[in-house]
């Protein structure tokens, strides 16, 4: 049974699939975490194959992440998986498949697993990123499915890197960047800014006291950038986007606390908060600091706010002021 996200439909696993449901479908395959630029241009190449064809754009993940499973160096991901769920469908993939991925799965040779590619899909067209490997060891390549495509009754594609300014376009370059602080340069290579998902919780209620009453963040992002302050835009359940000042850490000034983000929404005196939060983070401010009263504290916060809002405005954060007074 599919899920669906937007006009997307979403399987739970290859198995899932009910036969014939899929016609003259066009696959790629890849892990997609952030789905950056490059993610995109792949995706988008599947579903203009799947266009010429009259078929279906179809795109197979992992979920968890394969080296959660065959490796202790797991990296931090970059998105969620409703995110990348939701990113992927905004690139017109009409079914995306989230196979589970366990050991059993893992021990999958790479020829096992393109005849269950051809058992579950029936493929017409698989496009695979240059650098993507598959099955067990990681020993499949898109070399590897050429040799086996005439057997197999499908053609395949090689999709070359993608680059950006002479640097290839890649999650672990993405992931890089966000750990530095370099918001920045993750948007290039992500085409957007990262984005935190969440909900509201309860502070320590500090910020009010402040002046400057902040959102608490309840967010399964794994990946957060490091501890600091940033400018960004908070997009709320009603639709509406607000200009944010974004602080990470574990506020030093008033003692030790367990590391979180929180966000000051700027100009806009009661917002409502319930329900799905998207935070975009736009810009790095300064590094964290303990302040030896508050007063000096309030008086940094207010000097980072002016400097988000004069870069709000400059950069055209929102689509337009009608949400805010900056």
């Amino acid at each position: 049974m599919a899920d669906n996200v937007a006009n997307m439909k979403i399987y739970r696993g290859l198995a899932s699939i009910p036969a014939g449901s899929l016609k003259n479908a066009c696959v790629t395959v890849g892990n997609f975490d952030g789905v950056h630029r490059g993610h995109r241009a792949l995706l988008g190449q599947t579903r203009d194959l799947a266009n010429r064809y009259a078929g279906d754009a179809c795109a197979l993940t992992f979920w968890p992440h394969p080296r959660s499973i065959v490796s202790s160096n797991v990296p931090p991901l970059i998105s969620t998986l409703p995110q990348r769920e939701a990113w992927i469908a905004e690139t017109g993939i009409d079914a995306l498949i989230v196979q589970p991925f366990d050991l059993d799965f893992a021990a999958t040779s790479p020829e096992d697993f393109l005849r269950l590619l051809k058992a579950s899909l029936a493929p017409r067209h698989l496009i695979l990123g240059h650098d993507f490997k598959f099955g067990k060891g990681g020993r499949g390549t898109a070399e590897l499915a050429k040799t086996m495509a005439d057997d197999l009754g499908f053609e395949v594609t090689e999709f070359e890197q993608v680059y950006l300014n002479e640097s290839v376009v890649s999650s672990s370059h993405v992931r890089e960047a966000l750990l530095a602080g370099d918001v920045r340069k993750a948007h290039d290579y992500l085409g957007r800014p990262w984005q935190v998902w969440g909900h509201s919780q309860p502070g320590a209620g500090r910020g009010r006291t402040l002046g400057f009453p902040t959102v608490n963040f309840a967010t399964e992002n794994d990946l957060l950038v490091p501890d600091g302050v940033y400018g960004g835009r908070l997009h709320l359940a009603d639709g509406s986007q607000w200009v944010a000042a974004i602080s990470v850490g574990t506020n030093p000034t008033f003692g030790t606390e367990p590391r979180h983000l929180e966000a000051f929404i700027l100009d806009c005196e009661s917002p409502n908060v319930a329900g799905e939060l998207r935070l975009d983070v736009i810009s790095y401010v300064r590094t964290q600091v303990t302040y030896g009263h508050a007063a000096k504290l309030i008086e940094q916060i207010a000097a980072d706010v002016d400097v988000i809002r004069e870069q709000a405005l400059r950069e055209r954060w929102l689509p337009s002021v009608a949400n805010s007074a900056v």
